[in-house]
């Protein structure tokens, strides 16, 4: 049964990344993009998500940061496909302690455009691996597969994998955070 997503997950955060460099160089006229052959770019992206205390008793700041490889592919001109692979190495606190954990997840994400509009999001790979000190970890892996509807709407067409943070970032990044509880105590 397809979920209704209504406010970008990590995954979503990640293809919409996708997405606004895909449209950017279409927008700047980019030659090569009118070509038939695939245009190759790498970027470098950063993002800080944190809380005051509310999910695991302390504050969590997560700082993410990593590159995405991406291949666009056009037809007749038009963007079709973006062939992305992100790497990030993160960095989880726990700021009254300043326990440090580190997050280092790799995956790939494919995103699909019928004339000029986002359809959908195929993602595959590990969206997060943090690992503590003492044994504790948070993996999230496996594939997800999102049916684009608007700008802030994506249904879940396919889940398959362990995804104890996806499923707390449905709607924002920050409920996340209660997923690393035990690996920043």
């Amino acid at each position: 049964m397809a979920t209704r997503v209504r406010t970008p997950s990590l995954i979503l955060a990640g293809a919409l990344l996708v997405a606004a460099l895909a449209l950017w160089l279409v927008s700047i006229g980019n030659e090569r993009a009118l070509a038939a052959e695939p245009v190759q770019n790498t970027n470098q992206f950063s993002l800080v998500v944190e809380d005051e205390g509310e999910h695991c008793g302390f504050p969590i700041r997560w700082e993410i940061s990593g590159t995405v490889r991406q291949t666009l592919f056009f037809e007749d001109g038009e963007l079709v496909r973006v062939q992305a692979h992100f790497a990030e190495t993160n960095v989880l606190t726990n700021l009254d302690t300043g326990k440090t954990v580190e997050d280092n997840p790799t995956f790939n994400q494919r995103v699909y455009f019928e004339e000029g509009v986002l359809q959908s999001v195929e993602t595959d790979g590990i969206f997060v691996n943090a690992r503590g000190d003492n044994g504790e970890s948070v993996m999230d892996v496996g594939r997800v597969v999102l049916a684009v509807i608007s700008a802030t709407e994506r249904v879940l067409i396919f889940e398959g994998g362990q995804h104890p943070f996806r499923d707390l970032t449905v709607l924002d990044l920050e409920p996340g955070l209660a997923a690393f509880c035990d690996v920043l105590s």
